[in-house]
């Protein structure tokens, strides 16, 4: 017999995405929480079964055998949501998150941290207020050494001054009355301590000199149907990581730049514009490319056609 409950559970949510502003502000009244360099993930359990979805709905359970394993242990229906990370040196580290993804490498390091509940118990809460659904939240999460809730940073100011030194991202800044609004939003903000963004990889150079595979990646960002050319990204990899990249690229060649920028690079490689990394920079130029660009790994849970410049 199907209960009510799992009627009434929602089969996707689509998130809540936050806004990047540079207009920082220190006020009481909002809820200032770490922002952390992880793979956001939605969970939901219904019918005593856990899925774990990316933010474009791409089932990532193979990857987190833990997290589901002890995800399980919670009982009752719920929508949550939340981002898994894994550490390096202390700190959350996309990098290595990627190679946990992407190797035989256990994933016992990785955590999931939660911030949010959508869905308890046959009631649909996205229309209360983000203070009620944390309430929930930490009524549902008993924390352990794999589950735990993002922290609530009570010293903001401080926290972002000493973000880069101390290996933080920034921190995503909320409006305690805001509805669970699956698009982003200015309800929710992202200060970050450093610039960063996901890119289209467009195409590479060929490599020079002792590195092998390739020399730089070539990305890019849509505005509108146009793909705008970004810029060349030649540093952040390790031998392993070339390898990798240029595995998934030399597959999905294709003749003709599918930018409309004239590129002045020689020996280039065009690819299709469907794999996503995520790239670390000091700045955009006055010329729209990026300075002093480095890259941090490949995102799987964004396509390649939401990715526009964030400003």
């Amino acid at each position: 017999m199907i209960s009510l409950m799992s009627e009434n559970n929602p089969k996707w949510i689509q998130p809540m995405l936050a806004t990047l502003t540079e207009n920082y502000f220190w006020d009481k009244g909002w809820i200032y929480e770490d922002k952390l360099d992880g793979e956001r993930i939605l969970a939901n359990k219904i019918h005593g079964e856990i899925s774990l979805y990316s933010r474009n709905h791409i089932l990532q359970n193979k990857f987190y055998s833990r997290i589901v394993k002890e995800l399980q242990k919670i009982p009752g229906e719920w929508w949550i949501d939340g981002e898994i990370v894994a550490f390096k040196n202390g700190s959350a580290s996309f990098g290595a998150l990627q190679k946990i993804m992407h190797s035989a490498i256990s994933d016992k390091s990785v955590r999931y941290y939660v911030f949010d509940c959508m869905y308890i118990d046959g009631q649909d809460i996205r229309n209360k207020k983000f203070i009620e659904r944390k309430q929930n939240l930490k009524k549902l999460i008993k924390q352990n050494k794999f589950i735990k809730l993002v922290d609530e940073i009570s010293n903001p100011k401080k926290y972002l001054e000493n973000a880069h030194q101390n290996g933080k991202e920034g921190m995503i800044v909320k409006n305690p009355d805001s509805l669970y609004e699956s698009k982003r939003s200015t309800n929710w903000l992202k200060f970050k301590a450093n610039q960063e963004q996901e890119l289209v990889i467009i195409g590479y150079t060929k490599p020079r000199g002792l590195r092998r595979f390739f020399g730089a990646l070539l990305v890019g960002y849509y505005k509108g149907d146009n793909l705008i050319y970004a810029g060349k990204v030649g540093t952040g990899y390790d031998a392993k990581t070339l390898k990798f990249l240029y595995n998934k690229l030399r597959v999905i060649k294709i003749m003709n730049n599918p930018t409309d920028a004239t590129i002045k690079e020689k020996n280039l490689q065009f690819v299709k514009p469907v794999l996503v990394a995520q790239i670390a920079f000091t700045e955009w130029t006055d010329f729209g490319k990026l300075r002093h660009p480095r890259y941090k790994g490949l995102r799987e849970d964004k396509s390649a056609k939401e990715v526009i410049k964030e400003s």
